[in-house]
């Protein structure tokens, strides 16, 4: 069998010898000549893709679901799943709706990396969980976690600020100082900053860079330090020395 080669960011790399970071860079020019992510049946030497199963090795190496290997360039249309993964992807859930549900709609070509509503009712262990509403019960969830809306979050933020008194920043946002994370502020808003910016809230500022003289008279201090740590450790070498000697004598 003759050797397959792949060209890699313009080099030529074996297929056999395909890195993560090689895989990562062969996605990404295939996303940029095609607008698409390459399902496993578009991976062939032709459109410049190494095979499934290569995919899935280097993957599974990397200790890295398929999906979770996917989200790093933006939504996906599609989720692999098996059943026999069931168990991660309903902890994944209950980890994202820990304090706000996932709706129907929000499963839909998700960015979570995670199946659709269909697939977690027709695999879950529990053949009485008929409806999504069954499967949110089903992982002692409640259904009235989805109450927070954009008003309630918007009046909560505009709140905090005030107790503030200075921007808000995400360390500010969590579960215990104002009831919600930050998963909720990206579903609703997109980001902090976005929220910040509809809800003209105060943003915040980027520290300045110090100037060129700062950083010089930072080093020349350090450098005027060293010095003088320098000289006081000959001059205690000295003093052992003479002790030393005077101890011989």
């Amino acid at each position: 069998m003759g050797k397959h080669y792949l060209n890699v960011d313009g080099k030529k790399v074996l297929t056999t010898e395909i890195t993560y970071e090689d895989l990562v860079m062969l996605y990404k020019q295939y996303i940029e000549k095609f607008n698409e992510v390459p399902v496993f049946s578009k991976c062939n030497l032709k459109n410049n893709m190494p095979q499934g199963r290569i995919i899935n090795k280097i993957i599974s190496n990397k200790g890295i679901t398929y999906n979770d290997f996917l989200l790093q360039f933006g939504k996906v249309s599609h989720v692999r799943t098996e059943s026999k993964d069931y168990d991660y992807y309903v902890n994944r859930f209950k980890k994202l709706c820990s304090d706000h549900v996932l709706k129907i709609q929000d499963l839909i070509n998700n960015e979570y990396g995670l199946p659709n509503a269909n697939w977690f009712i027709k695999y879950c262990p529990d053949k009485n969980v008929k409806t999504y509403n069954d499967f949110i019960k089903w992982c002692g969830l409640k259904e009235n976690n989805q109450a927070f809306d954009k008003n309630y979050i918007s009046d909560r933020l505009v709140k905090l600020q005030n107790e503030l008194q200075r921007p808000i920043t995400q360390k500010d946002i969590t579960k215990k100082s104002v009831g919600f994370s930050m998963i909720v502020i990206k579903r609703l808003f997109g980001s902090l900053t976005k929220a910040k910016r509809e809800l003209e809230l105060e943003e915040t500022k980027s520290k300045p860079i110090n100037s060129f003289e700062y950083y010089k008279n930072n080093l020349d201090e350090s450098l005027k330090n060293i010095k003088k740590l320098k000289k006081e450790i000959i001059f205690l070498g000295l003093i052992l020395k003479t002790h030393y000697i005077v101890k011989i004598l």
